[in-house]
Formats: structure tokens, sequence, C-alpha cells
């Protein structure tokens, strides 16, 4: 596979320019030597290893499976996949830092925390509103009339709205009391 192709000249084939800077991805044999890695820190004809970890994550893992390991210290989230023939393997393995994980994962979350929170907060207002116009000044409004009642001004009477409730009976018996 080495031999045969210089992954180098397929940065952009491999999508490893979505790639963020805090993820990398590695090829590497069943003996855990790297091939390919993304990682800025490596150095070309280098003869490396990847951490004991990944190799046994990678040997011991369903394919395509993703799960939070530690790696050389780091807390990651780690996806590998492997190729086998005649009983030698090569796996492909990409990682992301667990915090950046959890960081972008959390971003929806807070979204649409703030989105049910403005709407709670809207609905709150809505509700002061139409309580205001529809109880409270009417409430206020037959008030004045009954202070201007207890006055001696007889002929004022209560404005009757359309609305069948407790506050159009409250006018209606305030408007019998003036007559």
């Amino acid at each position: 596979l080495v031999a045969a192709f210089d992954l180098e000249k397929y940065y952009e084939t491999l999508s490893l320019a979505r790639l963020s800077g805090q993820a990398s991805l590695e090829i590497f044999d069943y003996s855990g030597k790297i091939l390919f890695s993304s990682s800025s820190d490596s150095s070309p004809g280098a003869e490396r290893s990847v951490s004991p970890e990944l190799l046994d994550l990678a040997r011991h893992s369903p394919d395509n499976a993703a799960r939070r390991a530690v790696l050389n210290g780091l807390d990651c989230l780690v996806s590998t996949g492997a190729i086998a023939d005649e009983g030698l393997s090569v796996y492909v393995s990409v990682r992301t830092p667990w915090a950046r994980v959890s960081a972008e994962s959390a971003r929806p979350a807070k979204a649409a925390l703030f989105v049910m929170v403005a709407a709670v907060l809207l609905a709150f207002c809505l509700s002061l509103l139409l309580a205001r116009i529809l109880l409270v000044r009417r409430i206020e409004n037959l008030t004045e009339h009954t202070k201007s009642l207890a006055e001696g001004k007889l002929d004022i009477r209560s404005d009757l709205n359309r609305s069948c409730d407790e506050i159009t009976d409250l006018m209606e018996s305030f408007n019998l009391m003036a007559a």
C-alpha cells in the first residue's frame, strides 16, 4: 500500500482537509508501525509506532466503532477500522480530543435551551399583556365607576362589552345598582 501510493498527494482525496487541527488520522500496520499520519508532528521517513493503547483498541474493536479512550494521556474519541488480507491487517484510526467533541455536541443543546427560555419568556410576557387587556383594565374601569357612584354621581354607567364572563355580569350589576 505504501509503495504503491504516496498518501501525502492524496490529502484532499482522503478528505483530510476537513479534519480539524486537533483531529488526526493514522494508518498503521498489524505491528503498530505508522504508515501515514496526518498529525503535524509526524516526520517522513522516521520509523514511528502508534501507542500500545491505540494498537490494542484497533485490534479488539468492531469496525467503525467510535469510543472514548485515553491515548498518550489525552482523553479522545477514537474510531478505528481494519483491512485484513491473509491474516495481516492494516488499521485506520481517526481521533479527536474529547474536550472538543464535548464542546461541539453541547452547542446544539445550548442553542435549544436558549430558544426554549426565550419562548417561555415570550409566553409569559404575552400572558401578562393579555391579562392586562382582558381582566385588569376592565376591573380598573369598574372600580373607577364604583368610586364615582360612591361620590354621588348617579348618572355614571359602566360600558358593557360583548364578553360573556363574570366581569360583564359585575358591570351589569353595577349599572342596575346605579339606576
